[in-house]
């Protein structure tokens, strides 16, 4: 189901109608370099069309492009804020799935 958003999201100012797809099933790739490479083409697409990968599935950004997706400045201050910078891991390291 679509989910309302009206006020600024952490990555952003993302006003609207966000609407979450995934696959859930068995991948059609069959090598992980095609695996790989198919979760970069839908990185690609959903960037391309504005818009945010969910981070719980498997994600191939390479850093640089992570963070110029997700709003790192934004993400270091709340971090600092809430005194996990000290505890937990970045979330590029949490996330990254290579």
């Amino acid at each position: 189901l679509p989910m309302s958003i009206t006020q600024d999201t952490l990555f952003g100012p993302k006003k609207g109608t966000w609407i979450n797809i995934g696959f859930y099933h068995i991948s059609p790739a069959k090598t992980c370099k095609e695996f790989i490479f198919i979760n970069k083409a839908l990185e690609n697409l959903v960037t391309g069309c504005g818009g945010y990968k969910w981070l719980y599935a498997d994600n191939f950004y390479e850093e640089k492009v992570f963070w110029e997706i997700y709003d790192r400045e934004k993400y270091r201050k709340v971090r600092k804020k809430y005194g996990s910078d000290k505890i937990f891991e970045n979330i590029f390291k949490k996330v990254i799935s290579y």
